[in-house]
């Protein structure tokens, strides 16, 4: 049975969201729109002070299938197009961000 997890949802051109997304890799991959990625959430600019089980979840063929703009990554050196979410990893499975890791990614696009 799924769950329902909290995550930060970021989509190009809006601001960044708290939300509650199902668990399972089928509601996952409806977030992003395709086959998922999954990329260290210190990736994101200003990101570097996250903690390490933080995640940053794409579309894996998002840039093949030439989704919009979102941020870039990795101090510049790459970026993210399409819809993307931060959640956490825990015991190589995907849970949910607590209130304070959700603000915490809040606030590195500017919202609080």
């Amino acid at each position: 049975m799924e769950r329902s997890i909290r995550v930060v949802v970021i989509e190009p051109d809006k601001p960044a969201r708290i939300t509650e997304i199902g668990d399972g890799l089928d509601s996952m991959q409806a977030v992003v729109g395709g086959y998922i990625q999954v990329i260290s959430a210190q990736a994101i600019p200003g990101g570097k002070n996250l903690s390490r089980d933080l995640i940053l979840v794409l579309n894996e063929e998002g840039k093949l299938d030439d989704l919009p703009y979102n941020f870039k990554i990795w101090d510049g050196a790459d970026y993210v197009v399409g819809t993307c979410f931060v959640c956490k990893e825990k015991d190589d499975e995907m849970v949910g961000l607590s209130e304070e890791e959700a603000h915490s990614v809040i606030g590195l696009f500017g919202e609080v």
